[in-house]
């Protein structure tokens, strides 16, 4: 995702998560690193495992050009080539704030380094 994009609503939330999602062909079981919460703040780390597959993660790398056709025409393909059948290991880290109704209203992931398994 680029830094700073914003999604507004229930919607786009769970629509941009769902894609990202099935851009692997598998994924394993979360390792969870660390949670902790009051109740204001929640913080969530874990490393996310699995493998790419190449028509899913074409299909997202369009979703991520915003409509510019070398984006979409040629680099999302090239993408899914390269990517397809590859393994990844990423750690990532959200930070959630609950409001005074108990409601989730602001999220922050962050996502490290990856990790370079054998495979790649």
């Amino acid at each position: 995702m680029t830094q700073g994009v914003v999604f507004r609503g229930r919607d786009e939330v769970i629509g941009f998560i769902r894609e990202g999602f099935d851009a692997a062909a598998t994924r394993d079981e979360p390792e969870v690193r660390n949670a902790f919460s009051t109740t204001e703040w929640g913080v969530y780390e874990y490393t996310s495992r699995g493998t790419v597959n190449r028509n899913r993660a074409t299909a997202f790398a369009k979703r991520l050009s915003g409509g510019r056709p070398i984006i979409t025409g040629v680099v999302a393909r090239i993408v899914g080539l390269v990517m397809g059948g590859k393994t990844f290991e990423i750690p990532v880290c959200f930070i959630y704030h609950v409001d005074p109704d108990g409601l989730i209203d602001q999220v922050n992931e962050y996502v490290g380094k990856r990790g370079i398994p054998e495979s790649l």
